[in-house]
């Protein structure tokens, strides 16, 4: 069976490939029933190594908390060497050779888990620094369409649109925006209106409740 595992950890990001909820192939039946496993990866130089091994403390740590497990060093965090040594499933003895070329050791690893976990915990940040409020979204202001005043008067509109068969209307929403009617009035009609209001540089009569046509489309005749 191939071996896989969890994630990979590396000095610039975490890249986790399997659910954490399945088991994966990486330490043995009794370690892979047990544990999230994560490689890390191996880098080429101290400030590389120090930066994977803050991810790597960091999944952890992040994984604990997931589970809502505590964090025990050398029980619910192991190292695949720990693992091969309590059920002998395997011959693996890493990270410990890869940790010494670097000066460094399973039981620092461990206290920077326990540090990010506990920090995690208490602040929702590795360094302990309370992580800042989420300020809420602003609502987005948009600008107040025209809120015309309305003229009062009785007169007749004769409607007539040239490029079309009848004569579009407008309807006004209680905002002062406004949207195109369903409706329109055959050519060379006459209109009773009593209301008119500017929109957009024009003049619109009211020729029914909520129904507005263009000076453009009509001559007005004021009632004698």
């Amino acid at each position: 069976m191939n071996v896989y595992v969890h994630a990979f950890v590396d000095n610039n990001k975490i890249i986790n490939i399997h659910n954490t909820d399945y088991g994966v192939w990486g330490a043995g039946p009794a370690a892979n029933n047990r544990y999230v496993q994560v490689e890390l990866c191996q880098v080429n130089s101290e400030d590389q190594f120090a930066r994977s091994i803050s991810n790597d403390a960091y999944y952890v740590a992040s994984k604990l908390i997931q589970y809502n497990l505590p964090y025990i060093a050398n029980k619910t965090v192991v190292s695949h060497h720990q693992a091969a040594q309590w059920w002998g499933q395997t011959t693996h003895t890493d990270p410990d050779g890869y940790f010494a070329k670097w000066g460094y050791d399973m039981n620092q690893f461990n206290q920077l888990i326990e540090k990010y976990y506990n920090n995690l915990k208490a602040t929702g940040s590795v360094d302990g620094t309370p992580a800042q409020p989420v300020q809420p979204a602003q609502p987005e202001v948009k600008p107040q369409p025209d809120q015309p005043s309305i003229s009062l008067h009785n007169g007749v509109v004769k409607a007539n649109n040239p490029a079309s068969f009848a004569v579009p209307l407008l309807s006004f929403n209680a905002d002062g925006s406004a949207e195109e009617g369903t409706r329109g009035l055959a050519n060379n009609t006459g209109w009773f209106t009593d209301q008119s209001r500017m929109y957009q540089g024009h003049k619109y009569y009211r020729v029914s409740t909520n129904e507005w046509v263009e000076d453009t489309y009509c001559q007005f005749t004021p009632s004698a």
